[in-house]
Parts: structure tokens; sequence; C-alpha cells
């Protein structure tokens, strides 16, 4: 799954979501004209997170989103990354990244980045609210992905040997008091855990304390389960057709099957296990919401495109409102924008608009919009 392009496709899959649904929430991250972008300056002292939606602070705080589009030459080549960073309706910075580079978050109001140069990698950690960021070396070698725990307490990154591209495994350091990286997961053996060359890995961190790394090669996908800190003995679940991973529900795992393009089921897939039963048959696009309640899927058939909803848990299903031409955002690998949210909402977005908050209602009952 991780080879579909859904940026590309963005614009083209949704412009037929005009179904009338019914039973949805929707908060939008649209609040006001927007603002002149401005530069980041460097926060001071050390980093830390500040409560936002649905992690200790009031519901009614604009949240933070990013955007990240790619830059092309005149070739078509990829040479480059924009980022646009905002909280609300305004947007507050810009940023160019290299080619090689990744977003992530946001959590506690931060939007992590990792990037490298050609020479170096580091991660900066965007307080969009405070207009400012901190910039944190990186372990040594190519920084490929880093993420905040959902608690903001301990940053996760993945790493690669400069010269050979060879794994170098999972570290992870404290956010705040001066601690170092240290390897909490060595790099997979993909021949022997049959996924042949990984040339994939997405990093994940659950609320419950779970450390949730996903290895993708040309022969199927596997993931691991431990502990933030490494010490807990690793849980690995995978095969031939599990595709990119969209998260965790309790014990389950909810990922795509692999099928190699759009639309494709997606399964639920119990941790330590060696496949999964499917949850929906013909998903264009989904989203998890990250307490792993509510899985929210684009569907197109001959009547027209749908958003519904699933409950991963008991596999209840119920039709959602009109979206607008949005679609569930993917996050992880596959992101390509961002926003804080509440632990039981998704977001929904497009190539060519903000990202937006969806709030579900259980099924059988209505919310108005």
């Amino acid at each position: 799954m991780l080879r579909r392009l859904w940026p590309a496709l963005a614009g083209t899959i949704l412009v037929g979501l005009v179904a009338m649904l019914v039973a949805t929430g929707i908060r939008d991250a649209l609040a006001g004209p927007p603002k002149a972008a401005d530069r980041l300056s460097v926060c001071p002292g050390e980093p830390g997170v500040a409560p936002g939606p649905g992690a200790g602070g009031s519901a009614d705080v604009a949240p933070v989103w990013w955007r990240s589009v790619s830059v092309l030459d005149a070739d078509g080549s990829i040479v480059g990354r924009s980022l646009t960073v905002g909280r609300g309706g305004a947007e507050l910075a810009h940023l160019a990244l290299p080619t090689e580079s990744s977003v992530s978050g946001p959590v506690g109001g931060l939007v992590v980045v990792a990037s490298d140069d050609g020479a170096a990698s580091l991660v900066r950690l965007l307080a969009v609210g405070r207009g400012c960021a901190w910039t944190i070396p990186a372990p040594e070698g190519v920084l490929r992905r880093a993420v905040l725990s959902p608690d903001g307490t301990t940053l996760l990154a993945h790493v690669v040997e400069r010269a050979s591209r060879v794994d170098l495994g999972v570290w992870a350091r404290p956010l705040v008091g001066g601690g170092s990286w240290a390897r909490v997961l060595a790099p997979l053996d993909g021949v022997a855990a049959g996924t042949g060359r990984v040339w994939a890995t997405d990093v994940r961190a659950t609320a419950d304390g779970r450390l949730v790394v996903q290895s993708c090669g040309d022969t199927g996908c596997v993931v691991r389960v431990t502990s933030l800190d490494g010490t807990r003995p690793v849980t690995l679940s995978g095969g031939r057709m599990q595709g990119h991973l969209l998260g965790v529900a309790g014990d389950r795992l909810i990922v795509w099957q692999e099928c190699g393009g759009a639309p494709c089921p997606i399964l639920a897939w119990p941790i330590g296990a060696r496949s999964g039963t499917r949850l929906a048959d013909d998903a264009v696009a989904a989203e998890l919401s990250a307490d792993g309640t509510r899985l929210v899927i684009l569907r197109i058939d001959p009547a027209g495109s749908h958003l519904l909803a699933i409950d991963p848990a008991s596999g209840a299903r119920w039709a959602l409102a009109d979206a607008g031409g949005l679609r569930p955002l993917a996050i992880g690998l596959e992101a390509f924008a961002g926003i804080e949210l509440p632990a039981d909402a998704v977001a929904i977005g497009s190539s060519d608009a903000l990202p937006r908050i969806l709030i579900t209602a259980p099924a059988g009952t209505e919310v108005l919009p």
C-alpha cells in the first residue's frame, strides 16, 4: 500500500464526494482569514508540549496543522519539499525542506520534522502556536523518520547508515532533561522475517506505552510491537498479505491488505498472528482514530462516493454526512498533512484544502453538523 501515491490521487478520486449521508459532526480548522506567514524563531529553554484538543486543553483551542507538498524541477523530479504550518485558519510559517525529509504530528502543539541535507540529519520541533522551533541533533546516520510519543515525553527515530543505507534500527531519547539517544529496537532481518529487502519502515507510539514498528519489503510487511524503552519482548505480526499500517485497536493491528492499487480491503490483524480478518472490502482511503475506536473509510461505488465509520471491535458500520469532497487523511509514511486531534477523531482533507477534524457519532445515533 505504501507504493500507492495518495497525494497524487487525492485531487481526482474525490471530486464526486457529494452523496447525502448521515450521523457526523465536523469541526473545521478554517476559522477566519489566513495571516501572513512568518519565519519561526529559536525557542528558548527545553522543548515541551502544550495542551491541545483532547490532550488536557480546551476543545475550543484552534488546532495546530501542517501540509507538505513536493517541489519539482523542470523535468518533474522531486528536488525538495515545501512545508506550511498553521493554527486554525492562519498560515504561520513556510519551511523549505530537503528531499530526504519527513513530517509527523502534531503532538501537544509540536510538529516534528526529520531531515537530512546529505551531510547530517537533525530533528526540528516546531512549536507552531509560539512561532518558534527547537533543533535536536539526530543519532549518527541518516534520519528517515521521527515521531513523538502521544504524551510528548519521548522522541523516536528510525535511522539508516549513511553510505550503505543499511538499517540501524529505532532510537529513542527523552524530550526534556538532556538525555541522549539510545537504540530501543534492533534492525529487522527482512529475509528471516519474510519481507525480503526492507524498503520502508514506519514508526508509531501508542498512548499505552507501546512502540509499533512496521517494516515492508517486496514480499510483505511485518509489525514488531514492544515497549517505548525496548525492554518488553518483541511480538512479531505479519505476512505476505499485510499492507500499510493504519494503527492499533486494542490487541489488533488495523492494516491495509496488500493489493497493489485501490480500492483495497482493510484487515484487523491480531498482534502476534500471521494473518488477519476483513473489516472492509473496498476502501479508497482510510484513517483510524488514535484510541482505535473509529475507522473512517472512503468508498466509491456505482451510487457515488461515501464516507463510512466502522467500529473495529464489533464490526458495526454507519454512514457519515457529506464531507464536501474531503477524504480521510493518511498518517505515517503516506501522510502529506496532519492536524492535532482528540483521541476519538480522525482528520479529513485533500491535496488543496486544510485538514479538518471529523468526530463521528456512535453507530445508530445522529449528530447534526
